[in-house]
């Protein structure tokens, strides 16, 4: 059992004026113990993924940053989706829940 939470059009899906400027991917988010979360970089046309991460348990919120420098330029002329996906641990149970939040997601200039 999984939920999927995709965003796209993401800034005119072109985010090489923000690899230039020297920008960061950053949010700070909140996940249960009782379920797992990836989130994927996608881009082109047929939706590969560029960059996959498990975003790990916690208490409290964190902070998620990604340099865009860490990615490949030409890549970044058509960033697609940025999907979060929640995996239940318990897929037995009938209901299965668990708190996943992202807040403050933002590309920033990094100092």
């Amino acid at each position: 059992t999984f939920t999927m939470a995709v965003t796209n059009d993401l800034l005119g899906n072109n985010w090489t004026t923000y690899y230039d400027l020297g920008c960061a991917l950053k949010f700070d988010y909140l996940v249960a113990s009782d379920i797992t979360v990836t989130m994927e970089l996608k881009y082109g046309v047929s939706k590969f993924i560029k960059l996959e991460e498990k975003l790990q348990p916690n208490s409290s919120f964190q902070t998620y940053a990604l340099k865009l420098q860490k990615l490949n330029y030409e890549e970044l002329h058509n960033v697609r989706e940025l999907c979060f996906t929640v995996f239940y641990k318990d897929v037995n149970s009938e209901n299965p829940t668990g708190n996943f939040i992202i807040k403050n997601c933002v590309l920033e200039v990094e100092p």
